[in-house]
Protein backbone atom coordinates (compact mmCIF):
# COMPACT_ATOMS: atom_id res chain seq x y z
CA UNK A 1 0.00 0.00 0.00
CA UNK A 2 1.43 3.39 -0.94
CA UNK A 3 -0.13 6.55 0.47
CA UNK A 4 1.01 10.13 -0.24
CA UNK A 5 1.63 11.88 3.06
CA UNK A 6 2.17 15.56 2.26
CA UNK A 7 0.34 17.87 4.63
CA UNK A 8 -2.52 20.17 3.48
CA UNK A 9 -1.07 23.12 1.63
CA UNK A 10 1.25 20.88 -0.39
CA UNK A 11 -1.06 18.09 -1.50
CA UNK A 12 -4.64 17.90 -0.27
CA UNK A 13 -5.22 14.77 1.78
CA UNK A 14 -8.10 13.67 3.94
CA UNK A 15 -7.92 12.33 7.47
CA UNK A 16 -8.45 8.87 6.04
CA UNK A 17 -5.52 9.35 3.67
CA UNK A 18 -3.26 10.35 6.53
CA UNK A 19 -4.29 7.34 8.54
CA UNK A 20 -3.78 4.85 5.70
CA UNK A 21 -0.01 5.16 5.68
CA UNK A 22 0.26 4.50 9.39
CA UNK A 23 0.70 1.03 10.81
CA UNK A 24 -2.11 -0.94 12.39
CA UNK A 25 -0.99 -3.16 15.25
CA UNK A 26 -2.13 -6.73 14.71
CA UNK A 27 -1.54 -9.44 17.36
CA UNK A 28 0.96 -12.00 16.12
CA UNK A 29 -1.45 -14.90 16.67
CA UNK A 30 -4.23 -13.44 14.56
CA UNK A 31 -4.97 -15.50 11.45
CA UNK A 32 -5.56 -12.48 9.23
CA UNK A 33 -4.28 -8.94 8.85
CA UNK A 34 -6.16 -5.69 8.91
CA UNK A 35 -7.60 -5.01 5.43
CA UNK A 36 -5.66 -2.55 3.39
CA UNK A 37 -7.21 0.89 3.10
CA UNK A 38 -7.48 2.52 -0.33
CA UNK A 39 -4.56 4.82 -1.21
CA UNK A 40 -5.26 8.54 -1.40
CA UNK A 41 -5.43 10.10 -4.85
CA UNK A 42 -2.26 11.78 -6.07
CA UNK A 43 -1.80 13.87 -9.21
CA UNK A 44 1.56 13.68 -10.94
CA UNK A 45 2.86 13.79 -14.47
CA UNK A 46 5.57 11.35 -13.48
CA UNK A 47 3.33 8.39 -12.69
CA UNK A 48 4.27 6.68 -15.96
CA UNK A 49 7.96 7.48 -15.73
CA UNK A 50 10.09 4.44 -16.40
CA UNK A 51 13.28 3.06 -14.95
CA UNK A 52 14.92 2.76 -11.56
CA UNK A 53 18.29 1.24 -10.87
CA UNK A 54 18.80 -1.06 -7.91
CA UNK A 55 22.19 -2.55 -7.04
CA UNK A 56 22.21 -5.77 -5.05
CA UNK A 57 24.87 -6.23 -2.40
CA UNK A 58 26.03 -9.55 -0.93
CA UNK A 59 23.38 -11.21 1.18
CA UNK A 60 23.48 -10.48 4.87
CA UNK A 61 21.61 -8.96 7.74
CA UNK A 62 21.50 -5.44 9.08
CA UNK A 63 23.05 -5.17 12.53
CA UNK A 64 20.76 -3.54 15.03
CA UNK A 65 22.24 -1.14 17.58
CA UNK A 66 20.11 -0.26 20.63
CA UNK A 67 18.34 3.06 20.32
CA UNK A 68 18.87 5.84 22.81
CA UNK A 69 15.94 7.22 24.76
CA UNK A 70 14.46 10.34 23.10
CA UNK A 71 15.71 13.63 24.47
CA UNK A 72 13.38 16.38 25.60
CA UNK A 73 12.13 18.48 22.71
CA UNK A 74 13.27 21.73 24.32
CA UNK A 75 16.95 20.70 24.22
CA UNK A 76 16.96 19.65 20.58
CA UNK A 77 19.29 21.64 18.33
CA UNK A 78 21.17 23.14 21.31
CA UNK A 79 24.97 22.79 21.39
CA UNK A 80 25.93 19.52 23.02
CA UNK A 81 22.38 18.16 22.92
CA UNK A 82 21.99 14.40 23.20
CA UNK A 83 22.11 12.62 19.81
CA UNK A 84 18.76 11.69 18.31
CA UNK A 85 19.46 8.00 18.71
CA UNK A 86 22.24 5.48 18.45
CA UNK A 87 22.40 5.09 14.69
CA UNK A 88 22.27 1.45 13.66
CA UNK A 89 24.96 0.11 11.34
CA UNK A 90 23.71 -1.04 7.94
CA UNK A 91 25.67 -3.92 6.46
CA UNK A 92 24.84 -5.73 3.22
CA UNK A 93 22.66 -3.06 1.65
CA UNK A 94 21.05 -2.44 -1.71
CA UNK A 95 20.36 0.96 -3.23
CA UNK A 96 17.22 2.43 -4.72
CA UNK A 97 17.94 5.11 -7.32
CA UNK A 98 15.13 7.37 -8.53
CA UNK A 99 16.21 8.54 -11.99
CA UNK A 100 13.22 10.90 -12.32
CA UNK A 101 13.86 13.04 -9.22
CA UNK A 102 17.54 12.18 -8.98
CA UNK A 103 18.09 10.73 -5.52
CA UNK A 104 19.42 7.51 -4.03
CA UNK A 105 18.86 5.77 -0.70
CA UNK A 106 20.28 2.59 0.84
CA UNK A 107 18.33 -0.05 2.76
CA UNK A 108 18.97 -3.59 4.08
CA UNK A 109 19.59 -6.13 1.31
CA UNK A 110 16.91 -8.50 2.61
CA UNK A 111 14.15 -5.86 2.54
CA UNK A 112 11.57 -5.45 -0.23
CA UNK A 113 11.02 -2.43 -2.49
CA UNK A 114 7.81 -1.16 -4.09
CA UNK A 115 8.69 1.85 -6.22
CA UNK A 116 7.20 4.24 -8.75
CA UNK A 117 10.00 6.48 -10.05
CA UNK A 118 9.14 10.13 -9.56
CA UNK A 119 6.45 9.23 -7.02
CA UNK A 120 6.12 7.20 -3.82
CA UNK A 121 8.60 4.51 -2.82
CA UNK A 122 7.89 1.99 -0.06
CA UNK A 123 10.55 -0.14 1.60
CA UNK A 124 9.51 -2.98 3.93
CA UNK A 125 11.32 -5.40 6.20
CA UNK A 126 8.95 -8.12 4.93
CA UNK A 127 7.89 -9.36 1.51
CA UNK A 128 4.44 -7.84 0.81
CA UNK A 129 3.85 -10.34 -2.01
CA UNK A 130 3.89 -13.35 0.31
CA UNK A 131 2.84 -11.60 3.53
CA UNK A 132 0.33 -9.12 2.15
CA UNK A 133 -0.07 -5.35 2.55
CA UNK A 134 -2.01 -5.34 5.82
CA UNK A 135 -0.97 -3.75 9.12
CA UNK A 136 2.50 -4.21 10.57
CA UNK A 137 3.06 -7.23 12.77
CA UNK A 138 5.60 -7.55 15.57
CA UNK A 139 8.96 -5.94 14.79
CA UNK A 140 8.19 -5.20 11.13
CA UNK A 141 9.18 -1.87 9.59
CA UNK A 142 7.83 0.20 6.71
CA UNK A 143 9.58 3.26 5.25
CA UNK A 144 7.87 5.58 2.77
CA UNK A 145 9.75 8.08 0.60
CA UNK A 146 7.23 10.69 -0.48
CA UNK A 147 8.10 13.50 -2.92
CA UNK A 148 6.53 16.93 -2.69
CA UNK A 149 4.53 16.82 -5.91
CA UNK A 150 2.86 20.19 -5.26
CA UNK A 151 6.00 22.28 -5.74
CA UNK A 152 8.63 22.24 -8.47
CA UNK A 153 11.02 24.13 -6.15
CA UNK A 154 10.45 23.08 -2.54
CA UNK A 155 11.51 24.94 0.59
CA UNK A 156 13.04 22.87 3.40
CA UNK A 157 11.81 25.07 6.25
CA UNK A 158 8.26 25.03 4.94
CA UNK A 159 8.30 21.26 4.44
CA UNK A 160 9.59 20.67 7.96
CA UNK A 161 6.97 23.00 9.41
CA UNK A 162 4.18 21.25 7.51
CA UNK A 163 5.41 17.81 8.58
CA UNK A 164 5.48 18.94 12.21
CA UNK A 165 1.72 19.59 12.12
CA UNK A 166 1.01 15.85 11.80
CA UNK A 167 1.50 15.27 15.52
CA UNK A 168 3.33 16.38 18.65
CA UNK A 169 7.04 16.88 17.95
CA UNK A 170 9.22 15.26 20.63
CA UNK A 171 12.53 15.76 18.87
CA UNK A 172 13.83 18.01 16.08
CA UNK A 173 17.36 18.09 14.69
CA UNK A 174 19.00 19.73 11.71
CA UNK A 175 21.35 17.27 9.99
CA UNK A 176 23.52 17.18 6.90
CA UNK A 177 23.34 14.37 4.35
CA UNK A 178 25.93 13.19 1.84
CA UNK A 179 26.91 15.87 -0.66
CA UNK A 180 26.26 18.59 1.92
CA UNK A 181 22.46 18.34 1.55
CA UNK A 182 20.71 19.90 4.59
CA UNK A 183 17.86 17.96 6.17
CA UNK A 184 15.56 18.10 9.19
CA UNK A 185 14.88 15.07 11.38
CA UNK A 186 11.63 14.95 13.36
CA UNK A 187 10.27 12.47 15.88
CA UNK A 188 6.54 12.81 16.45
CA UNK A 189 3.75 11.20 18.39
CA UNK A 190 0.54 11.06 16.36
CA UNK A 191 -2.67 9.19 17.09
CA UNK A 192 -3.59 9.39 13.40
CA UNK A 193 -0.35 7.61 12.46
CA UNK A 194 -0.57 4.94 15.14
CA UNK A 195 1.80 6.37 17.75
CA UNK A 196 5.47 7.25 17.35
CA UNK A 197 6.82 8.00 13.89
CA UNK A 198 9.99 9.57 12.51
CA UNK A 199 10.52 11.87 9.53
CA UNK A 200 13.56 13.06 7.65
CA UNK A 201 12.81 15.94 5.28
CA UNK A 202 15.22 17.17 2.59
CA UNK A 203 15.24 18.94 -0.77
CA UNK A 204 17.17 17.30 -3.63
CA UNK A 205 17.27 18.81 -7.12
CA UNK A 206 14.57 21.26 -6.06
CA UNK A 207 12.15 18.49 -5.07
CA UNK A 208 11.10 18.06 -1.46
CA UNK A 209 11.37 14.52 -0.11
CA UNK A 210 9.99 13.14 3.14
CA UNK A 211 11.30 9.82 4.41
CA UNK A 212 8.88 8.47 7.02
CA UNK A 213 9.15 5.35 9.19
CA UNK A 214 6.51 3.16 10.83
CA UNK A 215 6.65 0.20 13.18
CA UNK A 216 10.06 -0.83 14.54
CA UNK A 217 12.14 2.33 14.03
CA UNK A 218 15.51 0.86 15.07
CA UNK A 219 16.98 1.13 11.56
CA UNK A 220 15.09 4.20 10.40
CA UNK A 221 17.74 6.82 11.12
CA UNK A 222 20.49 4.74 9.49
CA UNK A 223 18.38 4.27 6.35
CA UNK A 224 17.05 7.84 6.13
CA UNK A 225 20.50 9.41 6.51
CA UNK A 226 21.75 7.62 3.38
CA UNK A 227 19.39 9.80 1.30
CA UNK A 228 21.56 11.70 -1.20
CA UNK A 229 21.64 13.06 -4.74
CA UNK A 230 21.93 10.26 -7.31
CA UNK A 231 25.41 9.92 -8.87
Amino acid sequence: MRCPMWIPGLVLVTAAAVACSGPTTVPADESSLVPELPPAAIVTDAEDALGAAATDAPAGDAVDVPRAEPADADVADEPGAEPVAAVAVLTATQTYVDDVIGYAIDYPAHWSEDATPGSIVTLTSFDPVTRGHGGLVGAETKVDIVPDLAQSQSNLSELAAMSATVGQVTRREEVQLAGGVPAVYLRLTSAALGGETEFLVAVINGRGLRVQGYGDLTLFSAIARTLRPAP
